[in-house]
């Protein structure tokens, strides 16, 4: 009760952040019927009749050369960076699809690519080594959480020859979403959506980003065995879709095709 009181004194002495309290609420009081266990039971099951191999995937997608990010950014590189994750006091969580990432960013030349949910800032870091050979622009999004005490590592990750090529923006999704995209005078060419994960979170994000996607541009989801919403969107627009499977979590690639 304490901790629910210390997250709602946080909320109130933030204005700007009234929208993420409404959504909290939702999704604790209103839609937990949509990200229940049981939901979450189904959204796996379905995760896991519907992934494809990392191989198959590229292929599909149409990925002849595929190379590794680590390879790209180098051992020592990864070595400093987990130096200074130790540091923190705060769990950002992992890494997410370094390799799908880079290489949607890099083969197909992508320039323009907004991403919501930046933590230490590996998936930042993958897509700015795609997109900076080509002079691209990342426009990342990400809200300052209550008991949140290291926000200083927030993209830690992201070398410091990359950030004339990104912009982040410390807001919720309910406005660092559509403000990244105003920061493009034309559509996007990829959104990597890993931020709000609930399912009235996606519900309202997923419709805006297919609107300010480039056609055969790209949606990469991070965690969507959460809930169906996946699932449904995917369903109900007929979009082609991909899921695949790391380091125990499930991620989903739709084309706007």
């Amino acid at each position: 009760m304490l901790d629910d009181i210390k997250t709602l004194i946080w909320f109130i002495l933030r204005p700007k952040f009234y929208s993420a309290l409404w959504d909290l609420i939702l999704r604790n009081f209103i839609l937990r019927n949509k990200d229940d266990d049981y939901a979450k039971e189904l959204a796996k099951d379905w995760c896991k009749n519907n992934s494809v191999s990392k191989d198959v995937l590229f292929k599909e997608i149409g990925i002849k050369s595929v190379v590794s990010f680590k390879e790209v950014a180098g051992e020592s590189y990864f070595n400093e960076i987990n130096r200074k994750i130790e540091e923190s006091i705060s769990n950002f969580g992992g890494c997410g699809d370094l390799d799908l990432i880079y290489n949607l960013s890099s083969y197909f030349k992508l320039r323009n690519i907004v991403e919501t949910g930046v933590a230490y800032g590996w998936s930042a870091s993958a897509i700015l080594h795609g997109i900076s050979q080509n002079d691209g622009l990342l426009v990342s999004v990400d809200m300052p959480m209550p008991k949140q005490k290291d926000y200083q590592m927030i993209g830690v990750a992201v070398k410091e020859k990359h950030l004339k090529n990104w912009f982040l923006i410390r807001e919720p999704d309910k406005f660092g979403l559509l403000k990244a995209f105003k920061r493009f005078n034309k559509k996007v060419d990829m959104v990597h959506y890993d931020s709000d994960k609930n399912y009235y979170g996606r519900e309202w994000a997923y419709p805006k980003i297919m609107k300010n996607l480039v056609k055969d541009g790209f949606l990469v989801c991070d965690d969507i065995e959460d809930n169906l919403h996946f699932r449904d969107f995917a369903y109900m627009n007929d979009y082609p879709y991909w899921v695949t499977f790391i380091d125990g979590k499930y991620v989903g690639i739709i084309k706007n095709s």
